[in-house]
This record gives C-alpha cells, sequence and structure tokens, in this order.
C-alpha cells in the first residue's frame, strides 16, 4: 500500500499545476507528454523509479551517520547517534512511484477534469460527493498520521493513483480549510493560471504581483490611446 502523506504546499502546487492545462476558452488543451506528469509528481512530492537521485532509506541512514561523524569528529555516544538518525529518519523524502507512459496521460487527465468538477462545483455538497468518488474509484485511504496530519494513501501502485492520493488530499485539504471559493484563474488573459487567493480581503484577481502589474501597465497603456497621449 502506497504511503502518500499529503505535503500539502507542494500538492497544492501541483494541483494548480494540473488544472492548469486543462482546455478553457482561448486555451487548447495542454496534457499530451507523461514528461509533464513527472514534474506534476516531483512538485507533489513523489519520485518516478526512473530517477536515480533519489536516496533508499539505507542511503539516508548512511548520510546521517556520515553527518554525525562529522559534526563530532569521532564516533558518537550511542544516544546522540540516535538521535540525530531519528531527526534525519523524520525528514521528508520523495516517495516512489512508477515511471508514467502514454497510457498515463488520458487516466490523468480524467483525474483533473474530475477534481476541477469537484473544486469548482456550484454547491459544496456536490464537491464532497464528486471527491468521495474519485477516492473511491481510485482505491484511496484516508487517515491521519502520528501527528494528527490528514494523509491520503493508494491502495494500488499505478502512477495515477499515487498522484490522485496527493491532488485529492491536498483538495480535502483546501475545501477543509474554507479556501475552496478562493480557487479561481488569474484575472490576467495572458495568463488564466489557476490560484488560491490568501489575500486579506479574499478578492484577490492575480495569481502573481507581475500579473497584476502586466494588467495595470495594458489598462494604461489602453488610457493613454484613447486620450491621445503619447504610449510609453
Amino acid at each position: 500500500m502506497g504511503d502518500t502523506s499529503v505535503t500539502h504546499a507542494g500538492a497544492l502546487t501541483a494541483l494548480t499545476a494540473l488544472l492548469a492545462t486543462a482546455p478553457s476558452p482561448g486555451l487548447p488543451e495542454g496534457l499530451h507528454y507523461p514528461g509533464q506528469l513527472v514534474m506534476f509528481a516531483t512538485a507533489a512530492g513523489l519520485a518516478v523509479e526512473s530517477d536515480s537521485s533519489v536516496p533508499t532509506i539505507e542511503e539516508l541512514v548512511r548520510a546521517a551517520r556520515i553527518r554525525v561523524r562529522e559534526r563530532y569528529g569521532e564516533p558518537p555516544e550511542e544516544e546522540e547517534q540516535e538521535e540525530d538518525l531519528q531527526e534525519a529518519a523524520a525528514q521528508p523524502f520523495a516517495e516512489p512511484c512508477p515511471e508514467p507512459v502514454f497510457e498515463d496521460v488520458a487516466a490523468v487527465t480524467r483525474l483533473r477534469d474530475r477534481l476541477a468538477r469537484a473544486l469548482w462545483a456550484p454547491e459544496a455538497a456536490e464537491c464532497r460527493d464528486e471527491l468521495a468518488a474519485i477516492a473511491i474509484d481510485f482505491r484511496l485511504i484516508p487517515g491521519l498520521t502520528d501527528q494528527d496530519m490528514l494523509a491520503v494513501r493508494s491502495a494500488s501502485g499505478d502512477f495515477a493513483s499515487l498522484l490522485a492520493a496527493k491532488l485529492v488530499g491536498a483538495s480535502l485539504q483546501l475545501v477543509a480549510a474554507g479556501l475552496r471559493g478562493r480557487l479561481r484563474r488569474c484575472g490576467d488573459y495572458e495568463c488564466m493560471s489557476p490560484f488560491v487567493d490568501r489575500s486579506a480581503s479574499g478578492h484577490g484577481l492575480y495569481c502573481t504581483p507581475t500579473c497584476a502589474s502586466r494588467v495595470r501597465a495594458r489598462r494604461r497603456r489602453n488610457r493613454q490611446f484613447e486620450e491621445g497621449q503619447p504610449i510609453g
């Protein structure tokens, strides 16, 4: 069983990036290649098996022991070494998953569309029902970690299910935090990327200050043009 405890920030980044590939007025379908799936998986805290840079548990423990020796200049006391090893074991590391293939693109596209339907549903009940249906179809099991953090696990080992566990977990946390209504598309038509508005007022229109500045500059140029002023 794949343990996919949610790293919320990374999983939320992956979620919004995946939603950004969906077609919309003026934008074609944007999800085509397994390489894109690797980027979403990496952001969500997964690592494809072909990535040899992902350390194993044994490598993490070996690295921790080396750091202990470097810190003390000699073999440390047993309890001190144990403390450092426990500290190293508590650090998050990428969870392995199968390398995606072209068949996974279709599965993740369906997942994306269902998540979008859930998160942008007009009624909260529709959102809950759709997320529950996704969890059932991908054999996901929600639970809590020892630190009482939300964890979503996949009973399947395929790429789409492991990614679904991460993204459904992020979606559940988004809903539980009362932020579903703040998931919107950037108001800059040159961007239109999905983002979560975290402004104090809750009325943010742009995903980044760059987009906001671009819109202001565009409006200024339009006003200058209408008033017959030199555009600069």
